[in-house]
C-alpha cells in the first residue's frame, strides 16, 4: 500500500514542479492533497493496543501560477478563503502549546480544516511540506501487568528521494487582514507535560532504524499533571508519545515504519501499522513568499515582521 501511496506523492510533486516556472495559462497543474494520506491506524502489540495519529508534515497554500494576473474576481475569492484560513489556524492547532516548543509552524495547516472552509480557489493549491514532521503513538495497556515503554523511533521503509518542489507560499497578510495579521508575539504559556522522542533521521537505507528514549518535557506541570520516567503503563490505562522527525539530509520524501520498545522485548518491534509518508522541506532554498500588490503577486526577499509567509 505504502508503495502506491508514495509513487503518487512523487508523481504529484514532480508534475506540480515542472510547471512551477512556466508562464502558460494553464499554470500549475492540480496537486492531490499528499499530506492527508496519513491516516489514523490501529493495531495490537500483545495485551497493548496502539493507535497512530497526527501523522504529517502540514502543508503550504502555493499559488499555482504566481505570474498570473488577478481579476478582481479571483482576488475576492482568494481573500475569502484566506481570511476563513487565518482565524481557523490563529486559533486552533493539532499540538498543544507546550508542544509547540518542539514544533514547526507549518504543522498545523492540515486537512482537518477543510470542513470548515469555503472551496479552495483555483489559484490555490494545497502542497505537503515541513522542515519537521510529527506522528502520535498512542498506547493502552488492557493486560493485568504494567508495560514499561523505552524507547520509540521509525524504520525507513523506502530508498528516501530529494524534494525538489518550489513552494510559492502567499503571504497572507496581503491577502486579508485576518486575526493573525500582524502577526502577534507567540505567548508563554505554562508546559504541560508529555512523552516524546525527538529524532534526527540519517537512514539512507530500508530498514535503518532511528530510535530514541522516550523522555518528559517536565516531571510535573502547573496544572497537576505528572509525566515520570521511565514510561510506565499501569493496567486500564493510556499514554500518548510525540515523535517529532527531522532530515539530517533536508528536503527529503521519506517513508518510515513506527517502531516501540516496550518491556516484554529487547529490541524495538515495528508496529504493524501503514508506513509514514513525510515530506521534508529546506525553509531557506525551496520556498519563495509572493504578496499581493494590486492584481498580481510579487516575490517578497525578506519577509517582514507585518508579514505571514504559509
Amino acid at each position: 500500500m505504502w508503495r502506491s501511496w508514495w509513487a503518487m506523492i512523487l508523481a504529484a510533486l514532480c508534475l506540480a514542479c515542472a510547471a512551477c516556472g512556466s508562464s502558460s495559462s494553464g499554470g500549475m497543474p492540480p496537486v492531490p492533497a499528499a499530506y492527508a494520506l496519513n491516516h489514523p491506524d490501529t493495531a495490537t502489540m500483545g495485551a497493548v493496543k496502539v493507535q497512530t495519529r497526527d501523522i504529517g508534515c502540514g502543508g503550504h497554500l502555493v499559488l499555482r501560477d504566481p505570474g498570473a494576473h488577478f481579476a478582481a474576481a479571483t482576488r475576492q475569492q482568494v481573500q475569502a478563503y484566506m481570511a476563513t484560513f487565518g482565524k481557523l489556524t490563529d486559533f486552533a492547532t493539532t499540538i498543544t502549546p507546550a508542544e509547540q516548543t518542539l514544533g514547526d509552524a507549518a504543522f498545523k495547516f492540515t486537512p482537518w480544516y477543510e470542513p470548515q472552509l469555503p472551496a479552495l480557489p483555483a489559484a490555490l493549491a494545497w502542497v505537503p511540506g515541513a522542515s519537521a514532521c510529527f506522528g502520535r503513538i498512542k498506547l493502552t495497556n488492557s493486560g493485568t501487568a504494567p508495560v514499561q515503554v523505552s524507547r520509540a523511533g521509525v524504520a525507513l521503509a523506502a530508498v528516501p528521494a530529494p524534494n525538489t518542489f518550489a513552494y510559492n507560499v502567499t503571504d497572507i497578510c496581503s491577502l486579508a487582514q485576518s486575526a493573525g495579521c500582524p502577526p502577534a508575539p507567540t505567548k508563554a504559556v505554562a508546559p504541560q507535560c508529555f512523552y516524546y522522542v525527538n529524532l534526527i533521521l540519517h537512514a539512507t537505507q530500508p530498514g535503518a532504524q532511528s530510535i530514541g528514549n522516550v523522555v518528559a518535557n517536565t516531571p510535573r506541570d502547573s496544572y497537576g499533571g505528572t509525566c515520570p520516567t521511565p514510561l510506565t503503563i499501569a493496567p486500564g490505562k493510556t499514554v500518548e508519545i510525540l515523535l517529532k522527525l527531522t532530515s539530517a539530509q533536508g528536503a527529503m520524501l521519506d517513508s518510515v515504519a513506527p517502531l516501540v520498545q516496550m518491556s516484554d522485548s529487547a529490541t524495538p518491534a515495528q508496529i504493524p501499522v501503514e508506513a509514514w509518508q513525510l515530506v521534508f522541506t529546506s525553509t531557506t532554498t525551496q520556498r519563495t513568499c509572493y504578496a499581493l500588490t494590486g492584481d498580481h503577486f510579487v516575490s517578497v526577499a525578506n519577509p517582514s515582521a507585518r508579514q505571514k509567509c504559509v
